[in-house]
């Protein structure tokens, strides 16, 4: 296998890991084991997973628990992934104009 094959192959794992990170930290946040979606989403961020829904998970989990400011900090990170997510934009900013 060559240098090219070899990135490619890295490239394709790691898609195939962000996709299972947030599919079960997914599942987690639909189950309302928020624990746990945070959990997921915080190992595989740990891993170097730069995936904007990913955050959105675990923002909207920390919400879920509470946890307001945390979840402003992982949807300013998710903006910075994905700056054209309008969605969360919005929610991020109606957190703002509250304070958080």
């Amino acid at each position: 296998m060559n240098k090219y094959e070899r990135d490619m192959l890295k490239k394709e794992m790691n898609e195939i890991e962000r996709n299972m990170c947030y599919t079960t930290a997914a599942a987690h946040y639909d189950n309302g084991d928020y624990s746990a979606a945070i959990s997921e989403c915080s190992t595989g961020i740990s891993k170097g997973t730069l995936d904007a829904r990913v955050y959105n998970i675990r923002a909207y989990s920390y919400i879920q628990q509470g946890e307001i400011l945390k979840a402003r900090l992982d949807f300013d990170t998710s903006l910075k992934l994905d700056p054209a997510d309008s969605e969360i934009r919005g929610f991020r900013d109606t957190l703002k104009s509250k304070g958080y």
